[in-house]
């Protein structure tokens, strides 16, 4: 049950298997280097493997905990793709073993090769998270080297480790090479090794999750319905005008910048280039499988047949813009797992654009490589613009963004200042660049085929556009000005309210109770030329002096005209953006007591001033009456 160390003194099996572990560990990174390890520093025994494993599964969980952060969650479903290079170290072990003739090494070099694995992924691991949040200019080249680079060194290791550990001859060392390559290197280069910790996501929102929500029972029979419901919609074109389709499909499912920008540039076009009712959206996505068909080959080619049949094809304009990843091969990814979608390249959209029969295209496609669209979609009747060259990747396609850097600039930016779909792509091209430059990564080289027949169609609607455009603008600002004056409205009812309108005319008709006919006459009987308290008419003029009060004050408290006043004068003072604050702070407690307070205090206020000016207003009337006196005299 014990061994003994060098003093002699008993030594627990434990620690005799945690310090084999230690020696393993440092063997494999030895391995990992090229170095020279003899058989016996490789310790054996099922705890070694078990050990092993379990190493190597706490650094892929740590790699993913960088990568996502405290807001994830265990994702089960991704042990087999991380644990997927255990059974086939096994198998690989013993292929190789049984080539040195020795298959009783075959856990020796087995523990050898999971050794190994641990400092290459580490490493790859390290290289992978540094990529994710920018790595140099002089790095980025080598990005796919994360995934591969581990893979040929693992070989180059394994076949070296071979000849060492089970002194396998050069001859066979060439067999060995190929075992590994074939077994244990290419299936995992060639295979999604899985994430065990992932983003957190909401289980019972079936539309929000990314795994399988396409495969839901909801899903699969509403989709069919989406797609017919969003055709049917479609508005027929109108004669003598040149109306525009759009159709904006977003192809990768598990990133949202696709699906943000397809809906931001469908929102634009609807709002900026009078496609209301002329707009179709196909989007690959868990967050939007109830509200938007899926994006597909077969509910695009349904998409252009049905645009076909209700515009006229002799003067209408169909704008496809396309967005997601795109490959070397030039194909479009259309991607919704678990779904298996026909392929998109080139050759298929130039069939489908031509068997619709709609003439007049305009086609953007914002992908990596898109510029091999370009030349197999261009023709006379055809503006064709890609984001990148047919040979160069396109940026931005970060899933927390709203736009990739093509679409920002074109969409977002280019077509809000101009109608024109080539002046944007002017536009856009230098802040493409200059923003690529500033991230150092390579050019993406936009490109843009215009043919000669379509530019007038393009001209003709741009000017219509920028016609209408002046008269939208009024309408807007007015429309702007009514919001604004809503919120003054909405402001000033926190002041203005009838109970307070109701002080106020009473404090009038108090203060002119003050200052009523009996309070001159008391102080001059000549005041009215003879007329006083004792006179027969005195009550007859007392009820004129009331019914005067009365409509001066009613007068002078009019809620509308008060609220009108103040609607003009706080839009005057007060901006917009001050004001929205001003009413974030009025609607709590504390602003209704601020409120009151300030109301009450304004009553208050005017009583006072009524009162303490009483004098000087009457030294005021005195002096002008004497004056009026000695002006009718010498009259």
């Amino acid at each position: 049950m014990s061994e003994n160390d060098s003093s002699g003194i008993p030594e627990n099996r434990d620690a005799v298997a945690w310090r084999d572990f230690g020696r393993n560990i440092r063997s494999g990174i030895k391995l990992a280097l090229f170095m020279r390890v003899a058989p016996e520093d490789i310790k054996t025994s099922w705890f070694q493997v078990v050990a092993l494993i379990a190493l190597g599964l706490a650094a892929a969980f740590a790699a993913d905990f960088v990568n996502v952060g405290l807001k994830g969650e265990f994702f089960a479903y991704g042990l087999p793709g991380v644990l997927f290079y255990v059974p086939l170290t096994l198998v690989a072990a013993y292929g190789v073993a049984r080539l040195a003739r020795r298959p009783e090494q075959t856990l020796t070099f087995a523990i050898a090769l999971l050794a190994l694995a641990i400092p290459l992924d580490v490493i790859s691991a390290l290289y992978r998270t540094a990529f994710m949040h920018g790595l140099p200019r002089w790095m980025r080249g080598a990005s796919y080297m994360a995934y591969y680079l581990p893979q040929a060194w693992l070989i180059l290791a394994a076949t070296v480790a071979s000849g060492r550990l089970l002194a396998l001859r050069l001859p066979r060392r060439g067999a060995a090479f190929v075992v590994v390559l074939l077994v244990l290197a290419l299936p995992q280069a060639l295979t999604w090794k899985g994430s065990i910790w992932t983003p957190r996501r909401d289980s019972d929102d079936a539309s929000s999750s990314r795994f399988m929500a396409i495969a839901s029972e909801d899903a699969y029979y509403e989709q069919a319905k989406l797609l017919d419901r969003e055709l049917s919609a479609l508005k027929p074109g109108r004669k003598g005008i040149i109306d525009l389709y759009f159709v904006g499909m977003a192809g990768y499912a598990s990133q949202d910048v696709f699906m943000k920008e397809v809906n931001s540039v469908s929102k634009l076009f609807q709002e900026r280039f009078d496609a209301e009712g002329h707009t179709v959206r196909l989007i690959n996505n868990a967050k939007t499988l109830a509200e938007a068909p899926i994006a597909s080959v077969t509910a695009l080619r349904a998409t252009l047949t049905r645009i076909a049949q209700v515009m006229d094809r002799d003067e209408d304009i169909l704008f496809l813009f396309l967005t997601s990843h795109g490959s070397q091969e030039h194909r479009f990814s259309l991607e919704f797992w678990p779904m298996s979608f026909k392929p998109l390249d080139p050759k298929t959209l130039r069939t489908l654009l031509d068997e619709s029969g709609i003439k007049r295209r305009v086609v953007v496609v914002s992908a990596c490589y898109s510029g091999g669209f370009v030349d197999p979609l261009k023709d006379e009747n055809s503006l064709v613009i890609a984001a990148s060259a047919a040979n160069r990747n396109s940026f931005g396609c970060n899933n927390d963004a709203d736009f990739t850097y093509f679409g920002k600039a074109y969409f977002d930016e280019a077509l809000r200042e101009t109608y024109s779909f080539t002046e944007a792509f002017e536009k856009a091209k230098p802040k493409i660049a200059a923003r690529e430059k500033q991230e150092d990564f390579d050019g993406s080289d936009p490109q843009i085929s215009i043919g000669a027949n379509i530019k007038p169609a393009l001209a003709e609607l741009e000017d219509r556009l920028s016609r209408g455009s002046t008269q939208a603008a009024r309408t807007a600002a007015a429309k702007q000005q009514v919001r604004a004056l809503g919120k003054y409205a909405q402001f000033v009812s926190m002041w203005v309210r009838p109970d307070l309108m109701e002080i106020y005319r009473k404090e009038c008709l108090r203060v002119m109770g003050t200052m009523s006919p009996s309070y001159y006459v008391k102080k001059d009987s000549n005041y009215f030329g003879g007329l006083n308290e004792k006179s027969r008419h005195w009550p007859r003029f007392m009820v004129a002096w009331a019914a005067y009060s009365e409509e001066y004050c009613q007068a002078n408290s009019n809620e509308r005209l008060f609220r009108e006043s103040y609607i003009r004068s706080w839009s005057r003072s007060l901006e917009e953006r001050d004001l929205d604050a001003s009413m974030k702070f009025l609607k709590t407690e504390a602003g209704r007591h601020f409120v009151k307070a300030a109301n009450e205090a304004a009553v208050d206020v005017t009583r006072q001033v009524s009162e303490m000016s009483r004098p000087l207003t009457d030294g005021a009337t005195q002096r002008y009456q004497e004056e009026q006196v000695r002006i009718n005299a010498d009259f």
